[in-house]
């Protein structure tokens, strides 16, 4: 069967930041009137508020709320829960974890965590906890209310690419290693509460925010969706034309997905599982490391540009 072909889209909106994006993470939802999003450039972080309240689909009011020089950064990850009133992230520089405090007067350190001896792949974190998985084969959890202490430390058989919290039940973290192991862990208990396997090199997973017993697990070009209540054999699963990347699940409908594709990531894609055709396929000009959903749009970076493509979901 034929690839379908993929053409250049051009964004319904877009930010252009002169100089390469190499990664960036967005709110899902509302922080002090705006969604927030973080861009790294090479040798900074910008922290950006948008407003897409106004009527015009095609444009956003944005401003920058804080420039951070900030250097090789890997991955920006978002608090969920916003502490106080300053915007909380996390940010990854090859080993090193970096928490930030910011608002428009300043921006504050407020701790680094020399946390692997390999490469991080992943950063989820919430107002009581931070979890990342790294290449060294552990995934670390350290406590937000304890000044960042490391409150347990996981050991796996390969590396971690996914770290991620239950939206409803925070105190359990789902993990996602290379060799296609999936395992749930309960932080209040120390303890896994079960695993399940998919298909190897798994590459990530999501947790959806509409139905939070429903998982999905992109492995090489498929995407397995589970109910983690019972999670021996996938409920669905859907064949890609091409390598997957990255993916995230649609906040709304969790059978739709926005994924980069190629062993480039520069391919951006929005397929619902159950139709063979996707709903938007687009070129971008270069790999990120992420998608976001924000309310109609998806977002991307693509190279120097913060791209939004209005993509109305059902």
């Amino acid at each position: 069967m034929n690839k379908p072909i993929t053409t250049l889209v051009r964004p319904t909106f877009e930010i252009d930041l002169s100089e390469k994006i190499i990664s960036f993470d967005s709110s899902s939802s509302n922080i002090h009137g705006a969604n927030i999003i973080l861009v790294a450039l090479y040798r900074k972080v910008l922290v950006l508020a948008l407003d897409n309240s106004g009527e015009d689909d095609y444009s956003i009011d944005y401003k920058k709320i804080q420039e951070i020089p900030l250097s090789e950064v890997r991955i920006l990850k978002l608090c969920s829960s916003i502490i106080v009133k300053d915007i909380i992230f996390a940010a990854a520089i090859n080993y090193e974890i970096q928490i930030f405090s910011t608002n428009e007067e300043n921006a504050t350190c407020l701790k680094s965590i020399e946390a692997h001896d390999g490469y991080i792949n992943s950063i989820d974190f919430t107002e009581d906890f931070l979890a990342t998985g790294s290449d060294d084969h552990t995934c670390k959890v350290f406590s937000v209310q304890e000044n960042y202490d490391q409150h347990c430390v996981l050991n796996f058989s390969a590396a971690v690419t996914s770290v991620k919290f239950n939206p409803e039940e925070l105190n359990k973290l789902i993990i996602g290693v290379k060799n296609g192991n999936v395992f749930i862990f309960c932080l209040k208990l120390r303890q896994s509460l079960y695993s399940f396997e998919t298909h190897a090199p798994l590459m990530c997973l999501d947790w959806s925010i509409k139905n939070p017993c429903f998982v999905a697990v992109l492995a090489v070009d498929q995407i397995f969706y589970y109910d983690v209540t019972k999670p021996d054999v996938p409920i669905y699963s859907k064949r890609l034309t091409d390598i997957g990347k990255v993916f995230k699940l649609h906040p709304q409908n969790p059978l739709v997905s926005a994924i980069l594709c190629n062993r480039a990531g520069t391919e951006l894609k929005v397929v619902h599982q159950k139709s063979t055709i996707p709903i938007f396929s687009s070129k971008i000009c270069a790999y990120t490391g992420n998608v976001a959903w924000n309310g109609s749009y998806l977002i991307t970076g693509s190279d120097r540009k913060m791209c939004f493509y209005k993509i109305p979901i059902s």
